[in-house]
């Protein structure tokens, strides 16, 4: 089974040239897969953990309002 011919034509060839002009180990260039991926986990743990801490701190205050 062939690659396509998108990947197979100068696959990697970009960060080869970064790396000679710099001299020394630099990080590859983030992908779109690995800014989705990036996304996706700073969305869950914002739905995860930020949002019920919200949630539950507004209903805090508001009773806390009423009391007074």
């Amino acid at each position: 089974m062939e690659a396509p011919p998108f990947i197979k034509e100068g696959f990697g060839e970009d960060l080869k040239e970064i790396r000679k002009i710099k001299g020394k180990p630099t990080m590859p260039p983030m992908t779109h897969n690995y800014m989705l991926g990036l996304v996706a986990l700073v969305v869950s743990f914002v739905l995860t953990f930020y949002l019920p801490i919200a949630y539950f701190w507004m209903k805090a205050h508001k009773a806390r309002k009423q009391n007074k």
